[in-house]
């Protein structure tokens, strides 16, 4: 998935805010945690600790289970790989035999999931399905997100994209190119700038912002500004691009009213302060644009409405880090390398780490919580990316598929047919020094075999079969146009030059693909995508 800055890869981070010192952090109120997972010195297994430090169970699972709300977590199976349900309790209780391929933490007694061989799912603490995301409008529903409130973001197989109710009612249809959203607003991009989006041709969208009933707040286009992130109900981030590209952050409200306009390269909002860049270092202001601490740190995270962890770097590039309040007061004495959980996650508590790698809970207080196992390696997931429709059907691997090749003007080609036979090509596009633009696409004939229990694809290719059939030369200067008039053999030698080159490349995708012995996992099969891998990603040609 491409990075940008658009709001569906910043904004509608979930929980992407419990990982280690991650400034891009949008700080969500989102429910609390009961319990995250903990290694202790001397175990080899994880178990459950609260933000009070009371271990519920130590050394008992072999995978780190996910954060716990509603009395439940997952955790991962070492033997099928799939997720399952417990129970929070000092001897865990498998709650249901049903496994996840993959699964969002509970928020308010309701889990985003996908169960194997099925589609996104919605379920309750006892498993119990309560609404499944198979189709929106004769589409195919291929991925989706949960929201920290449990609103629920669902991509269809052309793209677009829906917004879902916490029990699965539609707000949104699948006709959005983009949906963001956080407290009550929506983000939205239509349908028609998805060619712009697609692109990362963002200052030619437009972003419509919406409450839950549908009604538009007001609508700006990326010229103006970028909708980067729902700060809370009254403010929304927003960025544009100064001429040399630099990133600007500002601040709005849903109405469209600028607070702050984009002035400095900025990534942390939180209860009305907000981070600011000045030559490489980090300072804090107010929503007011009132300066509260000048711009000398390496890092800056706003942790709660009053607290700031500020970090520089040492000369090996690590951080070391303190806890002040907004007046750069320190809050504690003690310095760490790392943090997990900001306090309004955690119960007003947070986890640190020493510069020999142990964690220590703290109050706002900057207290050290006493009593606590000596804590090796902490984890507290839920979920950040979008889930992916498990449902496995290989008809429709039947058509063309193209993949961009990496690091050059060409695209990977699959044309797999009913008969089991594929044609593999390949498409380039270069520019021929003093010529113009040689477009030539290679092909070689082959057959390939699915294993439909283990989801993996086997090709057996003709490097022999490999030719050239589609070569042409286009936006040919005069100077070239003159030159082949003159001397038609230089075209023909360019045309052999590219078409041993091509040739060659096709027939070094023989020795990557035909490998029996190690079949290819499909890892998505959809009407519009197919992902060989996990790295190798195919869209269906149009």
């Amino acid at each position: 998935m491409k990075q940008s800055i658009r709001f569906s890869f910043l904004a509608i981070v979930t929980l992407v805010l419990l990982t280690s010192c991650n400034v891009f952090d949008k700080s969500y109120e989102v429910p609390g945690i009961e319990y995250i997972a903990f290694i202790a010195d001397g175990d080899e297994k994880w178990g459950l600790i609260s933000p009070q430090g009371e271990v519920l169970f130590s050394n008992e699972f072999s995978e780190p289970p996910s954060i716990v709300r509603n009395g439940r977590f997952f955790v991962k199976d070492d033997e099928d790989n799939l997720y399952y349900m417990y129970s929070a309790e000092q001897s865990p209780r498998k709650v249901t035999e049903t496994g996840y391929v993959d699964v969002y933490a509970f928020i308010n007694g309701k889990a985003l999931v996908v169960p194997k061989n099925k589609g996104i799912t919605l379920i309750d603490t006892e498993g119990e399905t309560l609404a499944t995301f198979d189709e929106i409008d004769g589409k195919e529903v291929v991925e989706g997100r949960m929201f920290d409130d449990g609103h629920i973001r669902l991509i269809t197989d052309d793209g677009l994209q829906a917004l879902y109710s916490p029990e699965g009612k539609q707000i949104l249809p699948a006709n959005y190119s983009s949906i963001g959203y956080g407290y009550g607003i929506i983000a939205a991009s239509p349908a028609s700038d998805k060619k712009y989006y697609d692109k990362d041709e963002f200052s030619k969208c437009t972003d419509i912002i919406m409450n839950l009933d549908g009604k538009e707040l007001c609508r700006y286009k990326g010229k103006k500004y970028i909708t980067c992130g729902i700060y809370d109900p009254k403010h929304l981030g927003v960025c544009r691009f100064d001429e040399e590209g630099n990133r600007l952050f500002g601040v709005i409200t849903p109405d469209g009213e600028a607070i702050v306009e984009p002035e400095y390269p900025s990534n942390d909002y939180f209860h009305g302060l907000y981070t600011y860049e000045d030559d490489d270092k980090y300072g804090v202001k107010n929503i007011d644009g009132q300066t509260l601490i000048e711009a000398s740190y390496d890092n800056i995270i706003i942790v709660s409405d009053y607290l700031l962890i500020v970090g520089n770097l040492d000369d090996d590039f690590n951080y070391t880090y303190k806890l002040v309040d907004i007046n750069e007061k320190e809050i504690s004495s003690e310095e760490f390398t790392d943090y997990k959980l900001k306090f309004d996650l955690f119960d007003g508590r947070m986890f640190v780490a020493d510069e020999e790698g142990k964690w220590k809970l703290i109050d706002k207080d900057g207290k050290i919580v006493d009593g606590l196992p000596e804590i090796s390696e902490l984890a507290a997931w839920g979920r950040s990316d979008d889930l992916i429709s498990d449902k496995f059907e290989p008809k429709k691997l039947i058509g063309k598929w193209e993949s961009p090749v990496e690091d050059t003007n060409s695209s990977l080609g699959m044309d797999f047919k009913k008969d089991n036979s594929i044609t593999v090509y390949i498409d380039i596009s270069e520019e021929a020094e003093g010529v113009g633009t040689v477009v030539a696409t290679a092909v070689l004939d082959g057959t390939y075999t699915i294993d439909e229990e283990d989801r993996t694809i086997s090709f057996n290719l003709d490097s022999n079969s490999a030719r050239l059939e589609d070569f042409k030369m286009e936006d040919l200067s005069d100077e070239a146009k003159e030159i082949f008039e003159n001397d038609p053999h230089l075209k023909n030698q360019v045309k052999e030059e590219t078409a041993k080159e091509v040739i060659a490349g096709l027939k070094a995708m023989t020795e990557k693909f035909n490998k029996p012995e190690e079949p290819l996992k499909i890892t998505q099969v959809s009407g519009s995508q197919l992902v060989l891998d996990d790295d190798m990603t195919f869209r269906r040609k149009k």
